[in-house]
């Protein structure tokens, strides 16, 4: 009856080491594969030593931006209001998603670099004040990154969008939209001027 305790106990016990052993081991292989996702200590997240280096081309973006927008109306005045822009790396610091905040909706983007075709692609999502999603392609042009996108509208007309980031800097940068027209001239629809906050 002795005997079959201690055995029973020495079962018991390499059992709870073995567990403990595996616990110790699954947090760390968690925290490893999330190792340059947002945390307490890096807040916005970072990038991965691993990624393709063009990934850092829109580290400008990562932390919180207050920006003043101006959205062209359908008579051609413009429109002011303030939003948010915040990003962070994301996907293990092998991408870079945003979240953008204003008093009528709220939108995000994913930014991922395609080393394949050496193009960055940023998906679009907005949820307020209707669903729509899309993709625009792009990369550096000189001190500025563009991005574009073709479509066809409800009139079965191909339209071109172009999205720019200028002026970038530690302190911000300023954003532009617009629509290439088929002559080649581009007509602003929305802009925005960003300083970071942190």
């Amino acid at each position: 009856m002795m005997k079959s305790k201690k055995v029973l106990f020495l079962t018991l016990a390499l059992l709870g080491l073995g567990f403990y052993c595996w616990a110790q081991s699954s947090s760390a292989y968690y925290e490893r594969i999330q190792e340059y996702e947002p945390s307490d200590q890096y807040p916005f997240g970072r990038l991965h030593p691993d990624a393709p280096s063009e990934t850092s081309q829109f580290d400008f973006m990562v932390g919180i931006c207050d920006c003043t927008d101006s959205v062209r109306t359908a008579d051609g005045s413009w429109f002011g209001y303030p939003s948010v822009w915040r990003a962070k790396y994301f996907l293990n610091g092998y991408a870079i998603q945003d979240n953008y905040f204003h008093g009528k909706g709220h939108t995000s983007n994913l930014r991922i670099f395609d080393p394949k075709t050496e193009t960055w692609k940023v998906t679009f999502m907005q949820v307020l004040p209707n669903y729509f999603t899309g993709t625009w392609e792009g990369g550096m042009e000189g001190s500025e990154m563009v991005l574009s996108r073709e479509s066809t509208n409800s009139k079965g007309i191909k339209t071109k969008s172009r999205l720019t980031f200028y002026n970038i800097s530690e302190k911000g940068y300023d954003w532009k939209a617009e629509q290439i027209r088929a002559d080649g001239s581009a007509y602003a629809t929305w802009k925005q001027f960003c300083k970071k906050r942190k």
